[in-house]
C-alpha cells in the first residue's frame, strides 16, 4: 500500500446455513470488495476445492461477469482508463497433508480456468 495506508475488508463467509436467503447481498459484497481491492482473497476449505457450488464457484463467475461487463463497457478491446485488475488470490486451507498439494493446486487452477472459458464476456472479449 501507497504511504503504508491499507483497507483490509472481512466479508464474512457466504456459505452458512443463515445466509441462505442472502445470495443477492452475497454477489454485491463480493462485486463491492472486488471494486475497492488490487487483491481479492478466496478462503476456500481444502474439501470444497473441485465441487462447484461448495467453492462458490457460481458467485466468482458472477463477481466476474460483472466485473468485466463494468470495465470495458465502452466498446473497445482495453480496459477503461485507471481501472485495476484485481488479483485473485486462493487460499486453502485445513489440509490434511495426504492430498498433495500440487494436485490441488491444479485442481484449482483447472476450475478456474474452466470457469473463465464459460464466463459471458463483452463481445470486444470473446477471445480473452
Amino acid at each position: 500500500a501507497k504511504g503504508g495506508e491499507m483497507l483490509v475488508l472481512d466479508v464474512e463467509g457466504t456459505d452458512g446455513r443463515e445466509k441462505e436467503d442472502q445470495k443477492e447481498f452475497e454477489g454485491k459484497s463480493a462485486l463491492f470488495s472486488l471494486a475497492l481491492t488490487d487483491i481479492m482473497m478466496v478462503n476456500m476449505w481444502m474439501h470444497e476445492v473441485g465441487r462447484f457450488n461448495a467453492a462458490n464457484l457460481p458467485l466468482i463467475r458472477t463477481v466476474l461477469e460483472v466485473h468485466l461487463r463494468l470495465l470495458h463497457s465502452t466498446g473497445s478491446s482495453t480496459q477503461q482508463p485507471g481501472a485495476a485488475k484485481p488479483l485473485l488470490l486462493f487460499l486453502l486451507r485445513d489440509c490434511d497433508g495426504e492430498t498433495p498439494v500440487e494436485q490441488l493446486q491444479a485442481d484449482v487452477l483447472r476450475d478456474i480456468e474452466k470457469l473463465w472459458t464459460d464466463v459471458r464476456k463483452p463481445d470486444n472479449m470473446t477471445d480473452a
